[in-house]
């Protein structure tokens, strides 16, 4: 490949492959053209995978898309992968989640940026079309000297700079890129000036805050995350319990740019998806579930799950294969309650 010239894109699909084979051949694959990954779902023999890779100067750009599965890096991952980089990435047509520093809920076109370092994990419950972009960390560090503020960080596609991003890699198709007029190094630039512009972006909404409003508020999380299955719980309560006043919980929440009602959203949400995707919780009904991580009644989680998740919790339990044959029956009498 030279600067502007013709690159050669890779192809891989899982569709002529027998069944058995094909959770372990992509798993190679994805070592091969990222890095180590482990790839889990409850239905093997349906799964099928596609991915296109082409080099664009220093960046390497994947396009994905395949049915529903998790996939991730553990201890296993890290420990056979080789030098450290980073991934941006974006899904293009459905919700899906990410555990990576935080739990993350990311809509299409939002983007998060995943170091290789650490721990990982993406849950994809619908048919998914996903870009990744490989992204070197000497590279990136030209452009934003701070890489580690923006890991593990939602990146709104509706933001100013993200919506840019966002809109710029849709049209990154690998052969497109591969047939491009101008050097793929410029191509490139593109993407580390819109990332350092992001940064400068995303530097107001938390480094701006003051110390003692990060801890303080790292002090509500974890109340939160002990104490969100209580019905009711408020805002002056948890400030009772911290020893705190109202106003100074709100305070250093908002110097954080958050809200009570927003972190108490989040800490049921990943309280209810901890048991949803336990085997341990199987025979319990997603109402139960909804109601024990706090929330008011069964259609209120439903909702909450949908608009996050872009699936209903039965939907997202009968993926992950943690939904016993009895549980389903009385999931699907609830589900029809609650219409």
């Amino acid at each position: 490949m030279n600067g502007s010239g013709i690159a050669e894109v890779a192809r891989w699909s899982t569709r002529d492959l027998p069944a058995p084979q094909r959770l372990d051949v992509w798993a190679d694959v994805l070592t091969s053209a990222m890095i180590p990954l482990y790839v889990r779902t409850s239905n093997p023999r349906e799964f099928e995978a596609n991915m296109t890779v082409v080099a664009c100067g220093p960046l390497t750009v994947v396009r994905q898309s395949g049915t529903p599965h998790t996939c991730g890096r553990g201890r296993s991952e890290l420990a056979r992968s080789g030098k450290r980089q980073y991934h941006l990435m974006m899904s293009l047509n459905n919700t899906y989640h990410v555990s990576h520093r935080n739990d993350l809920c990311l809509a299409p076109g939002d983007l998060v940026l995943v170091d290789s370092d650490l721990n990982c994990g993406i849950d994809l419950v619908r048919w998914y079309e996903f870009l990744n972009i490989g992204v070197p960390v000497e590279w990136l560090k030209r452009w934003i000297p701070d890489v580690g503020s923006l890991v593990g960080r939602r990146i709104p596609g509706n933001s100013n700079w993200g919506a840019a991003l966002a809109a710029y890699l849709v049209q990154l198709l690998p052969d497109a890129v591969a047939n491009a007029p101008v050097p793929h190094s410029v191509l490139a630039d593109q993407v580390g000036a819109l990332l350092a512009l992001i940064a400068h972006e995303m530097s107001g909404q938390e480094p701006h805050s003051k110390p003692a409003e990060r801890s303080l508020r790292d002090r509500v999380s974890d109340c939160l995350a002990q104490r969100c299955h209580e019905h009711g719980l408020t805002a002056e309560a948890v400030a009772d319990s911290l020893g705190i006043s109202v106003r100074t919980l709100h305070r250093a929440l908002a110097g954080c740019q958050q809200t009570f009602a927003d972190q108490l959203l989040d800490a049921r949400m990943i309280c209810a998806l901890r048991m949803l995707e336990s085997k341990i919780f199987s025979r319990m009904t997603v109402g139960e579930i909804g109601r024990r991580a706090g929330f008011a009644d069964a259609s209120h989680f439903t909702r909450v799950m949908r608009r996050r998740m872009g699936v209903t919790p039965q939907q997202l339990r009968m993926h992950r294969g943690t939904d016993s044959s009895d549980t389903a029956a009385r999931n699907a009498a609830e589900s029809d309650e609650d219409q």
